[in-house]
């Protein structure tokens, strides 16, 4: 039995924030957890990770120009990352 898109994607309206969804032509999600997939699957991670990461790194050296390394400063640049305020 198939679920309709429409069903599938409808509670990810309902959630705050930006949503990627990502269909797989012809897999379902338990055939995209099989390791044949691992590769697809690592990409689209990767994908979304290093932006997140970039942030982060460009924060953390904005500390180390400023001259602040302490815990609280490397605490507030993550913050600031998690929120998208970099």
């Amino acid at each position: 039995m198939s679920i309709p898109p429409t069903q599938t994607l409808d509670p990810l309206t309902q959630v705050a924030g930006e949503n990627t969804v990502v269909v797989v032509p012809g897999v379902g999600h338990f055939e995209l957890e099989h390791s044949s997939h691992d590769g697809a699957v690592a990409a689209l991670v990767l994908r979304w990770l290093e932006p997140i990461l970039e942030q982060q790194i460009l924060a953390r050296q904005r500390e180390r120009e400023d001259g602040d390394s302490s815990p609280a400063a490397g605490e507030a640049a993550d913050a600031a990352c998690e929120s998208g305020d970099t």
